[in-house]
């Protein structure tokens, strides 16, 4: 009877349940917590020792904003800034007229200008590329321009002047070469003023005709000097519209000063 009041003992085995460990990125969406760039950090602490140890390398990488000149230096010798300005090239454009060529002296001043700014081979070629591509507009914009202005220039003279018009223009351009200083009055009426050429204007066009036939008429002659000749000299009388101008004033004295000049070349 003892034996079945005895307690009965038994073997159970004790069971252990683990419960999943969590992740501290577990709380985020899914697009960040599946990305690598965050699960590879095993805490929230170390991805942000991460996000600032990064932060402060961009920062040394150059993203920083230069302060004192060798910095700038820096920054623009690591964006390619030549160490002289023998580094900077372009080849001018030989289909270009003269007058708008750079020379040497302002080549060396594009360049030279170009590195103390700090510019790359590539961003001169570029800069220079259109300064001449600006110059050349503007060029062919003046000489439209003066295009324009020599044939309203002529129509206004050839309305004033009538049959004239050829012996006026020539006796106008003679009394420049006569007067002219090594070409300085050519190159002044030559030179745009304003937009216009002095030697386009019709008012200063007729003023040099008038003060020709003015010389003229005073015993002067117009043109080259003094004629090398008889023929010379004649031809210039002739030209004169006096001297097919009967009602002209100075017409009888021409016709006079022509027929001694013929006298000479022809003594009987």
């Amino acid at each position: 009877m003892e034996e079945l009041n005895a307690p009965v003992t038994t073997d159970t085995a004790t069971e252990t349940i683990e419960t999943p460990t969590e992740n501290w990125y577990d709380s985020l969406s899914d697009e960040y917590k599946s990305n690598p760039n965050v699960t590879k950090y095993k805490s929230q602490e170390d991805f942000l020792n991460g996000h600032i140890n990064l932060t402060k390398k961009i920062g040394e990488k150059g993203l920083t904003k230069p302060e004192t000149d060798e910095d700038w230096n820096n920054a623009y010798a690591f964006l390619g800034k030549p160490e002289t300005i023998e580094g900077y090239e372009y080849t001018p454009n030989e289909e270009l007229p003269d007058e708008i060529q750079l020379n040497e002296q302002m080549a060396t001043s594009f360049k030279e200008v170009a590195h103390e700014i700090g510019l790359n081979p590539n961003q001169y070629k570029k800069l220079i590329g259109s300064y001449m591509t600006m110059n050349e507009q503007g060029f062919k914009e003046r000489k439209e321009q003066m295009d324009a202005e020599l044939l309203a220039s002529e129509k206004e003279l050839k309305e004033t002047w009538g049959q004239a018009f050829d012996q006026n223009i020539e006796m106008a351009r003679n009394m420049v070469k006569k007067y002219d200083n090594g070409g300085k009055l050519t190159k002044l009426l030559e030179t745009p003023l304003n937009g216009s050429s002095l030697g386009n204007n019709p008012i200063l066009l007729n003023m040099l005709a008038n003060v020709a036939k003015t010389t003229m008429e005073d015993g002067g002659l117009v043109g080259r000097g003094a004629p090398v000749s008889l023929d010379d000299e004649i031809a210039e009388l002739r030209a004169h519209p006096a001297y097919n101008d009967s009602s002209n004033t100075s017409h009888k004295r021409i016709v006079k000063k022509v027929t001694e000049l013929y006298q000479k070349k022809y003594p009987e």
